[in-house]
């Protein structure tokens, strides 16, 4: 299983690469797929957006693109909640937040 920020809202200029590898590897090191219907087989994906503010604190977590697999959307939604508050923005970076596009890919 793995997850990709695939797009970043409004800031496809974005220069600070090393803080979105940050979070995708604190997103990625919080999501638990062994919570996965092990019923399930075949390929899915959820997509989920969210917003990082300022101090690394975070919006909700909402569905974009569901899975049609319920346990799969909540341990998407899951990683993303237990690895916050990330680091602060970038000092550089001007706007009020980030938004963050992260697609989870889960194949079993």
């Amino acid at each position: 299983s793995e997850m990709c920020i695939r797009d970043r809202l409004g800031s496809s200029n974005f220069p600070f690469m090393y803080y979105l590898q940050d979070i995708q590897i604190r997103i990625q090191s919080n999501w638990f797929t062994s919570l996965v219907d092990p019923g399930v087989s075949g390929s899915f994906h959820v997509d989920v957006y969210f917003r990082i503010y300022r101090d690394g604190s975070i919006s909700t977590v909402d569905i974009k693109e569901s899975s049609g697999i319920d346990t799969l959307d909540k341990s998407a939604v899951r990683a993303v909640m237990r690895s916050a508050k990330f680091p602060p923005l970038p000092v550089g970076y001007n706007e009020d937040y980030l938004g963050i596009y992260l697609r989870f890919e889960h194949s079993k």
